[in-house]
């Protein structure tokens, strides 16, 4: 079949979906003169929206009622033309035949539709992800008190589906519904539902019901993913212990920690792009910072919160790396990034590009050289972005420059860290 996009009637936005029509030249054929025009229209919706089988269906089942002689005249009619946007739910606006003849194999019909298309959304341009279910482990340490909280979590979270002799299962159901939750909130990804059964329920429903054109043609127009993120839950610990202090007094410290595998799959070309493990040991002030200084009653889940956004950073930072975008006089600057992904005292360092580095044995770009140019501090968090002050620089630090997270080891503190506090943060502002 051949195909001509010649000019754009009209535009209007629906619900979240913004629609334009086109007009498309095709060629059909068939045993039957309807058969040629029915198959003519079908390939100028699939040539512009994609096959919508629900769609063919009922057009099939209206040109079903027609005769030859009904089809023969019927081009450029009115009310013929609201037959068929009827019968398509709105894809086909109107159609004219434009050459029609009779050949040795049956009929052949050109035709001249006018077919409604989706606008690409503002997101259109993100990458596209989807975070497969997580597999787990039966590795599950916990002290009596951590784990009654634990259980008590998960059932009033799962309910009746929740089975005892399997925390783990349910616990790495949790875990990947806090990974989506990170990227999705980074602004970076468009991240796909594989793991919601009512989205599929409700995709049906729009496909058997009468709904808008509009939701037809977003259904049908559903992107394929590009990534795929797939792993195990393969350990979480949590003990609890009473440590004594010089002055004789007794009191709780706990730590856990949390093991994930994972590999991050292009799809396309079914390459694997990141294979790793992820560690994370999480200490019981971590988790009550998390708490805005709260007691912690589940370490469970709020230890799967916080390995969640630490793997989803590192997720993050593999394929987007932090950016500055502005820089405000000669020691603040602002990042392309906010939310749950950074937060107030986080120390980045920063990278000036330098020249494409290629393999030598595949060719292969390996990225751009990193210059070392310094430090920065997060001292404002907005959900789109953030404000920090440059703590050290080696080299002029200015927009465009990359920033990525420092990790400190438990030993070692940053003592720009140490220095700031309340009253000079508020002097920052």
């Amino acid at each position: 079949m051949r195909s001509i996009i010649i000019l754009f009637f009209m535009t209007f936005a629906a619900c979240a979906v913004q629609i334009e029509y086109v007009t498309i030249e095709t060629i059909g054929s068939g045993s039957t003169r309807k058969d040629a025009r029915m198959d003519a229209i079908s390939e100028a919706i699939g040539q512009v929206t994609g096959r919508m089988i629900e769609t063919t269906e009922q057009l099939s089942s209206h040109f079903q009622t027609k005769t030859d002689d009904d089809i023969s005249q019927s081009s450029g009619i009115e009310n013929y033309d609201k037959e068929i946007n009827s019968a398509t739910r709105g894809a086909v606006k109107s159609y004219t035949v434009l050459d029609e003849k009779e050949t040795a194999y049956g009929w052949e019909s050109k035709i001249s539709a006018v077919v409604a298309k989706a606008l690409p959304s503002k997101q259109s341009n993100r990458k596209k992800i989807a975070v497969m279910p997580f597999s787990s482990s039966s590795k599950l340490t916990f002290d009596r008190m951590a784990l009654d909280a634990l259980t008590k979590s998960l059932e009033n979270r799962f309910g009746l589906k929740y089975n005892k002799t399997n925390p783990m299962q349910f616990m790495a159901m949790i875990l990947t519904e806090n990974i989506e939750a990170y990227l999705i909130q980074t602004r970076r990804f468009a991240v796909l539902d594989r793991v919601t059964s009512e989205v599929q329920m409700e995709r049906n429903f729009v496909k058997s019901y009468s709904s808008s054109v509009e939701d037809l043609i977003k259904i049908n127009q559903d992107s394929a993913t590009e990534l795929i993120v797939v792993g195990r839950l393969d350990e979480v610990s949590f003990n609890e212990r009473v440590q004594r202090l010089p002055s004789g007094r007794e009191i709780k410290v706990g730590e856990g920690t949390v093991a994930i595998s994972y590999k991050i799959i292009d799809v396309g070309t079914r390459q694997v792009k990141f294979a790793d493990t992820f560690n994370k040991i999480i200490g019981i002030n971590e988790m009550r910072e998390v708490l805005g200084g709260r007691t912690v009653t589940d370490p469970g889940k709020i230890m799967l919160k916080i390995a969640a956004d630490s793997f989803g950073l590192t997720i993050s930072e593999a394929i987007y790396p932090l950016r500055i975008v502005a820089k405000q006089g000669a020691s603040r600057v602002i990042l392309n990034q906010g939310g749950r992904s950074v937060k107030i005292g986080d120390v980045f360092e920063v990278f000036k590009l330098g020249e494409k580095l290629i393999d030598p044995y595949t060719k292969e770009s390996l990225g751009r050289e990193e210059i070392f140019a310094g430090e920065i501090q997060i001292t404002r968090v907005n959900a789109k972005t953030s404000d920090a002050r440059i703590i050290s620089e080696e080299i002029l630090i200015d927009k465009d420059y990359l920033c990525r997270k420092k990790i400190f080891s438990k030993a070692t503190t940053s003592p720009q860290i140490k220095k700031i506090n309340k009253e000079e943060l508020d002097d920052l502002f």
